[in-house]
């Protein structure tokens, strides 16, 4: 029997928190880029603990409730086929087709989209893998730690000879929507009393996300003492706010400290729960993983996910690193070795090319078992209708 998937050009589809990416295998950058937060609010992540742990143990399940049960499987049909009618404009019967899902994606949805696919859409086939197996594959190397900072939350996730170690995997609550709430609150704080306090308040999300990505600075390590920082204010010119021009002004503190959430929020004075991307996700999962493994991992550290695009994101991974392995009496033999990859890639379509790049080597058999991965998984994600 011919291979259906041998010498073929595929559709890849990667689905996210906040966008779903599509295009043709043959291309490098994806086709079209839909936000779908609308398609995941009306549904919650939830993380069952047994024996109050925090981290992933086997008798632990990641739960994403949908609220409705009709609503959802609609929504999502209706996005299939507005990506294959206005965007993709493409026979579906000739392309066979890649979904890149991320670790504990709802199994429910994933089986709901392949249904639609082979039975609505009649495609050759479905094949399905893990997001962080195609973004490692960007490396060249089969085994590292693939850090993806997303909407709501940022997942760390180990992969060995290209197969993810979904028991290791760690997931910290704080994402880009955390980093938005605490940015667009430090911007209301500058601009308090100000005349342009209002002008704030008007910012809609979709220009709050781009005054993040180009003012927005990651500092390579924070200091108490923010006048040493050697970032100056930015100034973001000709801002439309109800039908006026005017200059945005985002002063240094603003451009860094929201930043710090990801990183301990050494600056900040509440009293909210602290993430540390580094110390909870990183470090935990070198420290679990088995030694004969843990120098590799350590070596192939990849960052992954849109903010971590931010100029000084990657370089501040690097030096919390130093620090944390330096002083962990466990790692320390790591501290010659460690290495935080940073292949000349945008992370916010690296999965993507990382898929692409991959179909385009004829390596469709690659990491083969994450097709099945969510049935042979010692965490079992499920989808349940409240």
């Amino acid at each position: 029997m011919e291979d259906i998937y041998s010498n073929r050009n595929f559709i890849i589809i990667s689905v996210g928190r906040r966008h779903v990416k599509a295009g043709f295998s043959k291309k490098f950058e994806p086709f079209v880029i839909l936000q779908t937060s609308e398609l995941f609010s009306s549904c919650v992540d939830t993380l069952e603990i047994s024996g109050g742990d925090t981290a992933l143990m086997e008798e632990s399940d990641y739960v994403t409730v949908f609220k409705d049960a009709v609503s959802w499987r609609r929504c999502w049909s209706s996005l299939v086929r507005k990506l294959y009618t206005e965007y993709l404009m493409s026979n579906p019967k000739d392309y066979p087709v890649l979904l890149l899902e991320r670790p504990f994606f709802p199994r429910e949805l994933s089986m709901y989209i392949t249904k639609i696919l082979l039975e609505n859409y009649q495609v050759p086939g479905v094949k399905r893998i893990s997001e962080p197996v195609v973004s490692l594959y960007t490396t060249g190397l089969s085994t590292g730690i693939v850090v993806d900072v997303g909407a709501s939350e940022t997942i760390i996730c180990p992969v060995y000879q290209g197969h993810p170690i979904e028991y290791n995997v760690k997931i910290v609550q704080c994402g880009f929507d955390d980093l938005k709430r605490r940015f667009r609150g430090d911007l209301l704080a500058q601009y308090k009393e100000r005349p342009g306090e209002d002008i704030v308040k008007e910012i809609s999300s979709e220009l709050m996300d781009d005054i993040i990505f180009q003012s927005g600075v990651v500092s390579c390590e924070m200091s108490e003492n923010n006048d040493t920082l050697n970032v100056s204010d930015f100034v973001y010119e000709n801002l439309i706010v109800n039908g006026k021009y005017i200059n945005l002004v985002v002063d240094k503190k603003t451009r860094t400290e929201p930043f710090e959430i990801f990183f301990g929020d050494k600056m900040s004075n509440t009293s909210q729960v602290i993430h540390h991307v580094v110390l909870d996700g990183i470090i935990q999962v070198l420290k679990e993983s088995n030694l004969e493994v843990r120098k590799e991992l350590s070596q192939n550290i990849l960052m992954c996910g849109g903010l971590s695009c931010v100029p000084g994101f990657e370089n501040r991974v690097y030096s919390e690193l130093e620090i944390l392995i330096s002083n962990d009496k466990l790692l320390k033999p790591l501290a010659e070795h460690f290495f935080v990859t940073c292949p000349p890639i945008s992370p916010f379509i690296r999965s993507y090319y990382g898929a692409a790049l991959m179909l385009q080597h004829n390596k469709t058999d690659f990491s083969l078992e994450t097709t099945e991965l969510q049935r042979i998984s010692k965490i079992n994600s499920k989808l349940e209708i409240a």
